[in-house]
C-alpha cells in the first residue's frame, strides 16, 4: 500500500529528524526589474542576489528523497493527513524554524513566514505550543508570521479565529495563502483579522504580458 508506505517514512522523518528547512526569500518589487523578468525558475533570484539581502523568508518543508532529491509537500501532506501526522509535522517546522531564527537574529533583522495546516489551525492546543517555543527559543513574537489556507481557515473559523487572535494579540503576524481559490468569500474577512492576502498564483502568472 503506497500510503502506508508514505506513512513509515513520514514517522521515521520525524523520529529522526529527516526533513529539511529551504528559506525562499521575499523580495521587495522595487529590486525588480518587471520589464526583464527571466523564464527560468531560480534565475530571478541568480541575479538579485549580489544586489540585495532579504529580511523576510518563507520557510518551506521538503523531505529528502531516496536518491537525493527533495520531494515537496504536495506529496506527502495528504498522508499525513490521513495518518494523523501532519500537526506533528507542522511542530517540527515551528520549532526548527523558531531554532534558525534564534540563531540568525543574533546578527540581522530576520522574519520569517512559516505555513500551518488546517488540521493545525482546528486544534485549540496550538496556541500553547507555539507561545511554549517562542519562550524557550526567546523569540520575539514580532519576528514570525503565520500563514493559513482561505478554505482551511473557513472551514474552521471559530477556532481559527481564536488562533489567529491569541496569537497575534502577543505580537505574530497572520496571512491569509491561496486568495481566491476556495470560498473567495470576501465577508469573512471581517472574522479574521489577517495582516496579509496572499492572491493564489493562478490569477498572477502572467501578469506582466497578458
Amino acid at each position: 500500500n503506497t500510503e502506508l508506505g508514505w506513512s513509515e517514512r513520514l514517522r521515521e522523518a520525524l523520529k529522526h529528524n529527516l526533513f529539511v528547512l529551504n528559506y525562499q526569500p521575499i523580495v521587495p518589487m522595487a529590486y525588480i526589474d518587471t520589464q526583464h523578468l527571466p523564464h527560468k525558475n531560480g534565475e530571478l533570484w541568480k541575479k538579485l542576489r549580489g544586489r540585495c539581502t532579504p529580511n523576510h523568508y518563507e520557510i518551506l518543508v521538503r523531505l529528502p528523497g531516496c536518491d537525493g532529491e527533495l520531494i515537496s509537500p504536495h506529496a506527502f501532506i495528504p498522508t499525513a493527513e490521513r495518518f494523523n501526522l501532519i500537526q506533528d509535522i507542522d511542530t517540527w517546522v515551528v520549532e526548527k524554524s523558531f531554532a534558525k531564527l534564534a540563531e540568525v537574529s543574533e546578527n540581522d533583522y530576520v522574519t520569517f513566514s512559516i505555513n500551518l495546516s488546517g488540521h493545525s489551525m482546528s486544534s485549540a492546543k496550538l496556541t500553547e505550543k507555539i507561545i511554549g517555543l517562542l519562550s524557550k527559543y526567546k523569540i520575539d513574537p514580532s519576528l514570525i508570521m503565520f500563514e493559513i489556507t482561505e478554505t482551511s481557515a473557513i472551514e474552521n473559523i471559530d477556532v481559527a479565529r481564536g488562533i489567529i487572535e491569541k496569537l497575534k494579540s502577543i505580537g505574530c503576524q497572520f496571512a491569509l495563502d491561496d486568495f481566491g481559490t476556495g470560498f473567495s468569500s470576501f465577508s469573512q474577512l471581517k472574522y479574521l483579522a489577517v495582516d496579509y492576502l496572499k492572491i493564489d498564483g493562478s490569477f498572477v502568472q502572467g501578469m506582466t504580458t497578458d
